[in-house]
């Protein structure tokens, strides 16, 4: 049975799995190197931990690391103390994407729970494709975070309305609440500008 607090998850590069050159034993070091991807060096696994886990030998292990490291999978890090090497610490290589996929996930997630929060608790499925197809068009967690505001402030709490918005600010190539903030900061400063040159006599 699964713990929820102990239990710790990687994701795994489906190129690495299906490639036929890479042997069984590197696979299962690789997927269990990848639960590690973005842990910290001080719970990083020993190598005789990462030995007992997978009940293989330290010939093994050293044989399939740079097997694995040939393979451009994985890449060493010798930590240092004192000038002097201590220990090595294995990366994935795709971690970067996978840390990218991470938050991405987690801001789609936000933007939903503000959705619900702000527009429809009982969010549909099509609602949540939606929010997923924004950030598949380049909009930013704090944009359409934005958006849903103002259709709030305006009683057009609506995807519909909120979708408006963001086509309107795509026509303007604004896909950033930076963006968004200096087109208004504009055009408060244009209007103040319009009024500064009228003449009351």
């Amino acid at each position: 049975m699964l713990n929820e607090k102990t239990d710790n998850f990687g994701i795994i590069a489906k190129s690495v799995m299906l490639n036929k050159n890479i042997n069984i034993i590197a696979k299962a070091i690789y997927a269990y190197l990848s639960i590690y991807a973005n842990t910290d060096k001080s719970n990083y696994p020993t190598r005789q931990k990462i030995q007992e886990d997978l009940g293989i030998s330290q010939d093994t292990l050293s044989k399939y690391l740079k097997h694995l490291e040939k393979s451009k999978v994985i890449i060493r890090i010798c930590e240092r103390n004192k000038g002097k090497f201590t220990t090595n610490i294995y990366k994935i290589i795709s971690e970067k994407p996978i840390v990218d996929f991470f938050n991405s996930t987690n801001k789609i997630n936000s933007v939903k729970d503000y959705y619900k929060k702000n527009i429809n608790a009982d969010i549909q499925l099509f609602e949540e494709k939606q929010i997923e197809q924004w950030f598949n068009d380049g909009y930013t967690e704090d944009l359409i975070k934005e958006c849903i505001n103002i259709s709030v402030k305006n009683n057009k709490p609506t995807l519909n309305y909120i979708c408006g918005i963001l086509r309107n600010l795509k026509r303007e190539n604004i896909k950033t609440l930076d963006d968004y903030n200096h087109r208004e900061q504009k055009r408060k400063s244009e209007t103040r500008n319009k009024f500064n040159n009228v003449n009351f006599d």
